[in-house]
């Protein structure tokens, strides 16, 4: 990584899996750059879920640098994954005003307000 890239992308991208076994729902936390830099990473997270256990999943991206189209698609094919194994979703975010806007310009904003 270039000292450029480390100025514009300091935070590599993140995904923590919080599960609660007595509620059987698991948080996934999403959280730097969420970006195709990163879509590998983000993808092999999300592998790792057994979805045979839970019957919610919270989706929490909070203290993203930037989210670009790579994330958002993979966030969609995720939740609709989620829905065809019938399991409950959330999601909370904490997502910047341009952020939104790529949300809404890509015809993705039903994915933030599940």
């Amino acid at each position: 990584m270039t000292l450029l890239q480390l100025i514009f992308f300091n935070m590599e991208a993140i995904v923590k899996l919080k599960p609660d076994v007595k509620s059987r729902s698991l948080q996934v936390l999403f959280t730097g750059s969420l970006t195709s830099t990163y879509a590998t990473k983000i993808h092999q997270e999300l592998d790792k879920i057994e979805f045979e256990k839970y019957e919610t999943l919270i989706m929490s991206i909070q203290n993203s640098d930037i989210i670009d189209l790579s994330f958002l698609q993979i966030l969609w094919a995720f939740t609709e994954h989620c829905k065809t194994l019938n399991i409950e979703l959330s999601l909370n975010s904490e997502i910047a005003e341009e952020q939104l806007q790529l949300i809404e310009v890509t015809g993705l904003k039903p994915l933030i307000e599940l």
